[in-house]
């Protein structure tokens, strides 16, 4: 990293900031518990972004169980429809005779 200054102040460079990527001097840099940063700027606005990221991810994963069990259930109607008008599977014939299907 010696090869690198420093955007503030021009002194050779120890971190990047973890949100631009930016070279920052051991004088010039922001800590955070999330990393270095080039300013106050950077480390709130990677703050937000790991906020809602974080927030997406939960609400992302309920999505996705929600659409899975969505798809097992149109796939496990299609299964008992084939087994009863394709195959004439007793069981399914009268499950769909009370359905009324």
């Amino acid at each position: 990293m010696a090869s690198s200054i420093c955007v503030s102040c021009h002194r050779p460079a120890v971190a990047h900031c973890y949100t631009c990527h930016k070279p920052v001097c051991k004088n010039c840099a922001v800590k955070s518990g999330e990393g270095s940063f080039c300013s106050s700027a950077c480390a709130e606005n990677y703050a937000k972004f790991n906020a809602r990221y974080k927030g997406e991810g939960r609400s992302s994963f309920l999505l996705k169980l929600v659409k899975l069990t969505l798809l097992l259930a149109i796939l496990a109607g299609a299964g008992v429809f084939v087994a009863a008008k394709v195959l004439q599977i007793p069981y399914f014939v009268e499950l769909l005779k009370k359905l009324g299907f």
